[in-house]
C-alpha cells in the first residue's frame, strides 16, 4: 500500500471523530437548565395587606382568641373584642355561672359549668355591653366591642 492510501482512511477516521464531537451543530449535548432569575425573585420581600373575606383592609381581623375568666366570683374581661369575635369563657370556680347580656334581647347568654368552658360570639355592632351572672346577680362586668 502506498503512503497516500494510508492517509485517506486516517483522514476519514479523523473527520468522523470530529463530527461525533458536535461538528456544525450549535446545540450543546448536555444543556444546563437556565439560571437567570426573574426580577420578582431577586427583589426583597414586601409586606402585603390582605382583607378578610367580606371585609376591607381598614377593618382589622379579630386578634386571636378572646377569653373571659371567672375566678372567685369575679369576671376578668378583655379590654375589648372585635365585632363577631368568638369569646371563650373559663370558669375556675366550683359553682356554675352565666355570662348574660343585661339587655332583654338575649344578645348573648351562656352557662358555664364549674371548672368548665363555654363560647359565644361577640355582637356585630360596636359598643359597650353590660352583663351579669343569673345565679349570682352581684357579679357584673361589661364587654366592649370595637
Amino acid at each position: 500500500m502506498t503512503p497516500q492510501r494510508l492517509l485517506l482512511p486516517a483522514a476519514l477516521l479523523a473527520a468522523a471523530a470530529l463530527a461525533g464531537c458536535g461538528g456544525d451543530d450549535t446545540t450543546p449535548q448536555n444543556p444546563s437548565p437556565p439560571t437567570a432569575q426573574s426580577p420578582a425573585s431577586s427583589a426583597p420581600a414586601q409586606s402585603v395587606e390582605t382583607s378578610p373575606p367580606g371585609g376591607d383592609a381598614s377593618t382589622p381581623a379579630p386578634a386571636g382568641p378572646a377569653v373571659i375568666t371567672i375566678s372567685d366570683f369575679n369576671y376578668d374581661t378583655p379590654q375589648s373584642v372585635s365585632p363577631g369575635q368568638e369569646i371563650t369563657v373559663r370558669n375556675e370556680d366550683d359553682a356554675p355561672h352565666t355570662v348574660t347580656a343585661t339587655n332583654d334581647d338575649g344578645l348573648f347568654d351562656v352557662e358555664i359549668p364549674p371548672s368548665g368552658e363555654a363560647t359565644f360570639t361577640a355582637p356585630e355592632e360596636a359598643g359597650n355591653y353590660p352583663y351579669f351572672c343569673e345565679y349570682h346577680p352581684s357579679m357584673t362586668a361589661e364587654l366592649t366591642v370595637e
